[in-house]
């Protein structure tokens, strides 16, 4: 019983330290911030309210919210477009790598178009990225396939593209 009692209390006094931060106009966190609007990340409790957060790189947060604002426009979480952050030792991030800790919460589209996390359109160029497949130098056969979970397909005697 009494171990059951000091882990209630320690979840209540850990609610307690998240602080609330309200985003209403376009903002970015970037790969090596560790805080948005003075509070640490790790105890922020963001509301993206009818505007767009870019979050870039690996951050924990407290808790997330995309609501609809009062016009109807809708919340987004993103990343910037072909956004790759290294944090030394092998340790690479392409876009945005996020935990969040308590909730996550994205307002759907029962009244109106629904709030979301967007990355379309944010990967690399054709030809470009970390698993961007080979070009054919002699022009005799086609370029290799991508590779992301996987390898991509090889052509001829090129590689296709790594893995990541």
């Amino acid at each position: 019983m009494l171990l059951r009692s000091f882990l209630a209390v320690a979840a209540c006094a850990y609610a307690a330290s998240a602080t609330t931060v309200i985003v209403f106009t376009p903002t970015t966190i970037a790969a090596n911030a560790t805080s948005i609007n003075g509070v640490p990340l790790s105890s922020a409790e963001i509301t993206v309210v009818g505007t767009t957060l870019t979050i870039d790189g690996r951050h924990t947060i407290y808790s997330l919210s995309l609501v609809r604002d009062n016009s109807n426009s809708p919340a987004v979480l993103t990343h910037s477009p072909a956004a790759t952050f290294n944090y030394g030792a092998g340790d690479t991030v392409y876009g945005l790598a996020l935990t969040v800790t308590h909730d996550l919460t994205i307002q759907d589209a029962t009244s109106g178009v629904a709030s979301r996390i967007d990355v379309d359109a944010k990967g690399f160029a054709a030809g470009t990225g970390p698993g961007a497949g080979q070009s054919s130098t002699d022009g005799s056969i086609g370029g290799t396939g991508g590779g992301y979970g996987g390898l991509g397909a090889s052509s001829g005697p090129y590689s296709g593209g790594s893995a990541y």
